[in-house]
């Protein structure tokens, strides 16, 4: 992890103009337990039908927000340059061979359950892209992809890049692992969409968050699905899942009502992913499909100064669920979904926050 207030690139990604996954994206830590889980609108959409080597044109694109700038041409060229540096950028405009990609970009308030801690700076910025297959005029389901903005009145035109870039990476991400492989690309959406009830602290503090550093062996892949013919499919998360646990916990913490600031200004918070997976395997007996998750970290929170530094903390998750049928991506995210929420529970209750 190391120290910026915004997410760092996915791990080996070429460099986008400007692909700080995320935003001037602030987010949390909440501290204490309390969680009455309520139902949320889910974000996502399916990736199952796409298969071979699959190419995509910008077609209309819209951004309700406001922006000091044109909002949705640099969002235009957002899409256009992930799409072309993913390798799946239509070569020749109209070409009836590739699929038609229609976007439109919106800010909406995150859960009730981050609103009131975090004020009105916290917002989510939501993609939301149909695909329309070549020669057809109907479109598929959308796919929503969603980061968190910190950020108050109108969007300056750095910030809308850096939002921009961070979203049409992520959804070309998804489609790339469609395209070229049998693979299974799982969406998750920001975390301050999830609505769950969040203690708010009297004792406000000052954190930095630093981004989520990464021990795992394989950083692409997050998973395998097994198929009944003895031959398993990778999973990918979009987004770099350090990318992804770096917006939540400053979600949380802002959610908690503490303030985010640049590294020399606040207490360190640090972490190292050392597992990130899920998989589905065919059940043995009585049919069915077995899906795991299982996320790990270790936390370390700085004291304020003067106190003694306490060592960092494991925190974990797994969770096991059934289900009659061979699992796509949005089964596998609900999962893994539920896998993160025991997760952050678990942090809420590191005994660094106490200090």
């Amino acid at each position: 992890m190391n120290g910026r207030s915004a997410s760092a690139p996915p791990l080996p990604r070429r460099p986008r103009r400007g692909n700080w996954p995320l935003l001037a994206c602030a987010l949390p830590l909440a501290l204490l337990f309390g969680c009455t889980t309520q139902q949320r609108t889910r974000a996502q959409g399916t990736l199952e039908t796409l298969r071979g080597s699959a190419r995509f044109a910008v077609g209309s694109v819209g951004a309700d927000l406001t922006v000091v700038g044109d909002s949705r041409h640099i969002l235009e060229e957002a899409l256009a340059d992930a799409l072309s540096e993913d390798g799946i950028g239509c070569a020749v405009a109209g070409s009836a061979s590739c699929y038609t990609l229609d976007a439109t970009a919106s800010l909406r308030e995150p859960a009730a359950a981050f609103r009131a801690g975090a004020g009105s700076a916290l917002r989510v910025a939501e993609l939301s892209a149909s695909l329309r297959a070549p020669g057809s005029r109907t479109a598929a389901a959308p796919i929503t992809v969603q980061h968190t903005v910190a950020a108050t009145g109108n969007l300056s035109t750095a910030t809308w890049m850096r939002v921009s870039d961070g979203l049409a990476a992520e959804l070309a991400s998804a489609l790339a692992a469609r395209g070229r492989s049998d693979a299974v690309s799982i969406l998750l959406p920001a975390w301050a969409t999830h609505n769950e009830a969040l203690s708010r602290v009297s004792n406000v503090q000052a954190f930095h968050v630093a981004v989520v550093g990464d021990s795992r062996a394989d950083r692409e892949a997050i998973g395998a699905v097994a198929d009944d013919r003895g031959g398993s499919r990778p999973v990918r998360l979009a987004r770099a899942a350090t990318d992804y646990l770096t917006e939540a916990i400053t979600d949380e913490l802002r959610a908690a009502g503490h303030t985010i600031v640049p590294a020399p200004d606040g207490r360190f918070v640090g972490s190292e992913l050392s597992e990130f997976w899920i998989e589905a395997t065919p059940s043995a007996a009585g049919g069915g499909w077995t899906i795991e998750a299982r996320v790990a970290l270790q936390l370390e929170v700085a004291p304020p100064v003067g106190l003694k530094r306490r060592k960092a903390e494991a925190h974990s998750c797994r969770r096991t669920d059934r289900v009659s049928f061979a699992p796509g991506d949005t089964t596998l995210a609900r999962v893994l979904e539920s896998c993160i929420g025991d997760l952050m529970r678990s942090i809420r209750a590191d005994a660094g926050w106490s200090q």
